[in-house]
């Protein structure tokens, strides 16, 4: 009895497609999955994988070395042989030598069909892009090519094409009736229609089993629209700011760049306010000008922002900075005392108060002028003795 013809041309060659479709429902309701032990599902498993990048795919050799190495049992050969027909149950010889699988030569004839089809698209798009070229310069025009058509495996288990393959030494067990299961037809009865491969929830134009070529998703013309901030009055503008009054917000401007520890470029800064407003209301924007003020005291007036580069780059959301307590938090102790005379001593020798000493001496909350006035008048005495 002849062995049939392979299921795949030798050309197909899957070894660019890294991933296997798995179709769950069709492999838990399969007679493989219910009728096998652990290990031989997981040597079944296995096995499939492999032969997706085998050349030609969904074949395997047939070899009992070989085999053991892909199911991962390495040399113990007789292990393999142990679980070999559960493991290759499915599996049929054909007249090249090798064992097939129905399902998974189904599988990868449509995604074989599916990459030759989107080839001959593509080759169809230059074709007619040279003969249009072609007839505005009077060249007759090109033949387009055929559409590639798919290989069905189920057509030819369908119309008994593998009978002569059912009890030969395949590697594979058939069925308790010696025929090939019903659970690899497509169709079968086994094979809910629910669970079919065409019903997994894709849609046909797009699924990679489908005869026709993938058509791209058209993008909807939704534009999404930020949440407008809420106003302080009347309505938000269609820009989702907040409404503006142009008499009070030069008044607000000047009101707001008081506020500013450093007063320059007040042109680019009501700009940058006017913008910011959009953002922001103005007690917010205050608040945020109030605390970046108390936080520059005693900094270099050349290490302070600008307005409105502070307003540009929406600084009124900073995160308030940790300050140390000031000097006259510290307490009584011999250490603190010690720690506000450094400080001092460096104040009075440099002129330059760091933010984070506390209050600075000019500010009327200041405590400790009396220990100022001391390490005035012995940095003046060691300036004359010097």
């Amino acid at each position: 009895m002849s062995l049939p013809e392979p299921f795949l041309p030798p050309n197909v060659d899957l070894r660019n497609f890294r991933y296997m479709p798995l179709y769950c429902e069709r492999l838990l309701n399969s007679e493989t999955w219910i009728l096998c032990e652990a290990d031989e599902k997981v040597a079944a498993l296995t096995l499939w994988m492999k032969s997706w990048h085998e050349v030609p795919a969904a074949s395997l050799p047939d070899n009992d070395k070989v085999l053991a190495v892909l199911a991962g049992y390495g040399i113990a050969v007789n292990a393999w042989v142990a679980i070999r027909d559960k493991a290759l149950r499915g599996w049929i010889k054909c007249a090249d030598g090798r064992l097939w699988h129905p399902v998974v030569a189904d599988i990868a004839s449509a995604i074989w069909h599916s990459d030759r089809v989107a080839q001959w698209a593509k080759e169809c798009d230059r074709i007619r892009k040279d003969n249009k070229k072609r007839e505005d310069s009077g060249l007759g025009l090109l033949p387009l090519p055929e559409k590639p058509e798919r290989i069905s495996v189920s057509k030819t288990l369908e119309s008994g094409a593998c009978s002569a393959g059912n009890g030969a030494r395949s590697g594979g067990i058939p069925s308790e009736n010696d025929q090939i299961p019903l659970e690899f037809l497509r169709n079968g009865p086994s094979v809910p229609a629910e669970t079919d491969m065409l019903s997994d929830g894709i849609p046909p134009e797009t699924h990679p089993l489908s005869d026709g070529i993938p058509q791209p998703k058209r993008k909807e013309n939704k534009r999404k629209k930020n949440p407008p901030l809420p106003p302080l009055s009347g309505r938000p503008t269609e820009s989702g700011g907040i409404p503006q009054n142009p008499e009070n917000q030069d008044q607000e401007f000047e009101e707001i760049y008081r506020l500013f520890p450093r007063k320059v470029d007040p042109g680019h800064a009501r700009k940058a306010f006017k913008a910011a407003r959009k953002k922001a209301d103005r007690p917010t924007i205050e608040a945020g000008v109030r605390r970046f003020a108390d936080e520059c005291r005693g900094e270099p007036e050349r290490f302070i922002a600008h307005p409105a580069s502070w307003l540009n780059g929406e600084r009124w959301r900073d995160e308030p900075r940790a300050q140390s307590p000031p000097p006259c938090a510290i307490g009584s102790h011999e250490s603190d005392e010690i720690v506000i005379r450094a400080r001092l001593t460096a104040f009075v020798r440099a002129k330059r108060w760091q933010g984070d000493w506390g209050y600075p001496p000019d500010d009327p909350r200041f405590e400790h002028r009396e220990m100022l006035e001391l390490v005035e008048r012995e940095d003046a005495s060691h300036r004359r003795v010097g």
